[in-house]
């Protein structure tokens, strides 16, 4: 067996800067899993500490407005106001892709059609997009949440004949 000496730091790309991770020699299994399950929380950590509704009305006035026409722009305006007492409180990277099922359920059950949910979504989808266009989030948690909302496939069986 060939050893090698390691490094006494590591340069890893966190949150699209380098940072130095100082190299430990994890003895035991133990250790190893403790320092890998920090770098991965590490490339993980959202770079903004703003709310859904701090983020939601800067995305509104700055990236949709005059790249959307102005009745898509009332009505994500529209959309976003209703979402914002879900959550508007809560900061942008702790909303989760439950959450966003738990919305989905809930405007099904209140009778709500799935054109009309997947509108609920589109500006939802648009802020994260922008978001992680621009290194402040990691995942979209509304992305592909409609999969739950489509209608499902009936086959048809030709009776008689």
């Amino acid at each position: 067996m060939i050893y090698r000496k390691l490094p006494k730091t590591a340069s890893l790309p966190v949150d699209s800067k380098k940072r130095h991770i100082e190299q430990v020699d994890p003895t035991t299994r133990e250790q190893a899993e403790k320092r890998l399950a920090e770098i991965v929380r590490a490339g993980k950590m959202a770079v903004t500490n703003q709310t859904f509704k701090q983020y939601g009305d800067w995305w509104l006035e700055n990236c949709a407005s005059g790249e959307i026409k102005e009745s898509t722009y009332e009505e994500y305006s529209a959309v976003l106001k209703n979402l914002y007492p879900i959550f508007g409180p809560k900061l942008i990277s702790k909303i989760k892709r439950k959450d966003v099922r738990q919305l989905v359920a809930v405007k099904r059950k209140a009778g709500y059609s799935r054109s009309t949910i997947r509108n609920i979504l589109a500006p939802m989808r648009g802020m994260y997009n922008q978001a992680i266009d621009d290194e402040e989030l990691q995942y979209n948690p509304a992305l592909n949440v409609g999969r739950i909302n489509k209608r499902r496939k009936t086959r048809w069986r030709q009776l008689g004949g």
